[in-house]
């Protein structure tokens, strides 16, 4: 699995496939959209016999008295918006991250799918932000986040804005990011185990999902969504039985 993922810097970054040139283009729509992305390339196989593929529904979940998700993020961050040709993505220069149970975990990068892609009681919103993270072992853990139309945000202001420019590939220099402009107040989370969203769907993934939205404008959301003909989201996959917790990060 990390042999497919994005080299951001010389980082191994996550959530989406890498440009190898071996590896079949994928897309959301189509004769390459999700639907067939498992039979597009054999490294992608497991995007059709995986049993614990993301996202999903967040309809149920067991609340977990003890919470195992710590989140370390520090503002005035310096960080690096471009575009994948799936999606709005922002690198960020070491020192947040997250520990799960102890164990850390850097930011490497977040990024962002129109409409969302997990859904709470069968509903979507406009956006979801995701925050990617990699431990030394090279074990993956994402935050999602949310997005819905409302107060503007700074921080998603400033990003959009960057948007026809990263769209022609035209350099900007670094962003500083407030990250706690970013996660919603209320940091209660669904947690569970999952997959990459995109190819190679690899699983082992550790999902945190929070539960309370952030807000950004309406024209904001627009300047996100309008840099795609198609929705960079994958569709919700069946949850097969899997255990989903709801508890407080730290």
């Amino acid at each position: 699995m990390k042999k497919n993922i994005w080299q951001l810097s010389g980082l191994m970054a996550v959530c989406l496939v890498s440009w190898q040139a071996q590896a079949a283009t994928w897309g959301y729509e189509g004769s390459n959209g999700p639907k067939q992305w498992g039979s597009l390339d054999s490294e992608y196989a497991t995007c059709k016999s995986g049993k614990a593929q993301s996202p999903i529904d967040l309809t149920k979940a067991s609340v977990s008295p003890v919470g195992t998700l710590r989140i370390d993020y520090k503002d005035n961050i310096e960080t690096t918006p471009f575009e994948t040709g799936h999606a709005v993505q922002v690198n960020v220069t070491p020192g947040n991250g997250i520990r799960i149970a102890g164990k850390p975990y850097k930011l490497v990068q977040f990024h962002f799918h129109t409409p969302s892609e997990h859904k709470m009681k069968g509903k979507s919103a406009p956006m979801e932000m995701h925050f990617v993270h990699q431990s030394k072992e090279e074990d993956l853990a994402v935050i999602g986040v949310m997005i819905q139309s409302g107060s503007e945000n700074a921080m998603l202001k400033n990003i959009a804005q960057r948007v026809p420019q990263l769209r022609n590939r035209m350099k900007k220099p670094p962003l500083p990011m407030n990250f706690s402009e970013l996660l919603p107040q209320d940091k209660t989370y669904y947690r569970y185990n999952g997959s990459l969203t995109t190819p190679p769907c690899s699983e082992g993934v550790k999902w945190f999902v929070m539960k309370q939205p952030i807000t950004a404008s309406q024209q904001t959301i627009e300047a996100f969504k309008n840099n795609y003909t198609f929705a960079n989201n994958r569709p919700t996959q069946p949850i097969n039985g899997r255990v989903v917790e709801s508890a407080q990060a730290k």
